[in-house]
């Protein structure tokens, strides 16, 4: 997996942004559901 700039993120900053795509995910399947 290729990141911008050839920088890796550290492991502390994937622990933060792993829960925040779990409530964008569930976010988007909550308005689709909405819609639907």
């Amino acid at each position: 997996m290729e990141f911008p700039l050839g920088k890796r993120p550290e492991r502390a900053q994937e622990s933060v942004n792993l829960p925040h795509l779990a409530v964008l995910t569930t976010r988007v399947t909550y308005i689709q559901n909405c819609r639907s």
